[in-house]
């Protein structure tokens, strides 16, 4: 795994899923490396680093953009006979690029436009006296390779980004 700072409220709750998400499905977490700038060239180091010290490694999660898009080109560069996982969180441009090329298996969308959307019908009610939700879950829905073209797929990505002109 490559890891956001994990003094990051963020990083915390991924990597709390991570794990039982791994728990439930009888993977093993063999190392995680943090991050501290965020960088695609320091994603790429630590992916190569871990292939390195884990040759074996049947898949890398990225907690961020940068971490996805620098595994893909780690692997990339090791040839058509290396076959690793790879699922990113955030859903850039560039993410939903590689996605859509299959170099990415999958992304765990972070819904910046439906946040917004959300937080700001929560004021409006909160002004007008309507209906307030205490909590409010932030959805990260995963979107695979094999799916990024459908109808319901377009949907969240239009959660993601605000249309282009």
């Amino acid at each position: 795994m490559l890891s956001l700072p994990p003094d990051r409220e963020n990083a915390q709750k991924y990597l709390k899923g991570a794990q039982e998400a791994f728990a439930e499905s009888g993977c093993e977490l063999v190392q995680m490396l943090e991050t501290r700038g965020l960088t695609i060239n320091e994603a790429v180091t630590q992916a190569n680093d871990l292939m390195t010290a884990a040759p074996d490694v049947k898949a890398i999660y990225g907690m961020y953009d940068e971490a996805g898009t620098a595994t893909a080109k780690v692997i990339e560069s090791m040839g058509p006979t290396r076959k690793v996982g790879i699922t990113a969180a955030d859903g850039s441009p560039t993410t939903i690029g590689l996605l859509k090329a299959g170099a990415i298996n999958g992304t765990f969308f972070q819904e910046a436009v439906g946040q917004g959307v959300d937080g700001t019908q929560q004021v409006y009610n909160a002004l007008t006296g309507g209906d307030l939700k205490q909590d409010l879950a932030l959805v990260m829905p995963l979107v695979t390779a094999d799916k990024i073209g459908s109808p319901e797929e377009q949907v969240v990505i239009a959660r993601v980004f605000l249309p282009s002109n």
